[in-house]
């Protein structure tokens, strides 16, 4: 099988994983957020054991993976059902991938830095099979996971559209694979899941008139935090 076909069908099995699981995930209550122990530590465990490794070993990546899933959306559940007006989403959506952006383009983002670390990568990012190669490659980031679950919960709990947002988080997933393949490099993933939300739901962009203060304070931080961060990585 062609190498990018392969990595398709990898890409579009790891995320309709995502989606399942974050469109069928409840509301959880905050002391739910206590079930990340089992998964923390199954991930604090795999580290430990791959220092000092050449390689991570495939058969240790299928709980890792698992754990990955799990508390990528008990985390992004818990606080999507706790979103109280649509207009919060447009501000998360903003915010996140100005701070994802920053994260991947720049050198010493944390995204960049787990990249170069085989190891490390293993335990922040679900590895899948590709077809006609031997090692599990990483497909998504955890951050990611938690991203989809909270959109999806936050619609279900605003009573947005679900089929819209199903729609919408595919068609970004869509857009990621794209640019991943044609740049065949690390692509931050939470812009095109951002964009492609709000735009399918426009009444994201209705700020209270109460928010608004908080709202362009939190923008304009968000925005200086992503060009210094990139004016650091490429011009300092």
């Amino acid at each position: 099988m062609d190498p990018l076909l392969g990595f398709a069908v990898s890409f579009a099995c790891v995320v309709a994983s995502v989606l399942g699981e974050s469109a069928s995930a409840p509301k959880f209550p905050p002391r739910a957020l206590g079930g990340l122990a089992v998964p923390v530590a199954v991930l604090a465990a795999a580290r430990a054991g791959w220092l000092g490794l050449a390689g991570v070993p495939d058969f240790a990546l299928v709980p890792v993976a698992v754990s990955l899933l799990v508390a990528g959306t008990l985390v992004g559940a818990t606080i999507g059902g706790r979103v109280q007006h649509a207009g919060h989403l447009s501000l998360v959506a903003y915010i996140t991938s100005v701070a994802d952006l920053a994260s991947v383009l720049a050198p010493q983002g944390v995204t960049a830095q787990i990249v170069a670390s085989r190891p490390t990568l293993a335990v922040f990012a679900i590895s899948w099979a590709i077809p006609g190669h031997d090692a599990l490659e990483p497909i998504l980031g955890v951050g990611d996971v938690t991203m989809t679950a909270l959109y999806f919960l936050a619609a279900r709990n605003l009573g947005l559209p679900l089929r819209r947002t199903w729609f919408a988080l595919l068609i970004g997933y869509v857009a990621v694979l794209l640019v991943l393949v044609v740049g065949q490099r690390a692509v931050p993933a939470l812009p095109f899941l951002g964009v492609a939300f709000v735009l399918a739901h426009p009444v994201t962009f209705r700020i209270r008139a109460e928010d608004r203060r908080a709202a362009v304070l939190g923008v304009v931080l968000a925005s200086a935090a992503g060009a210094w961060a990139v004016f650091r990585a490429f011009f300092a």
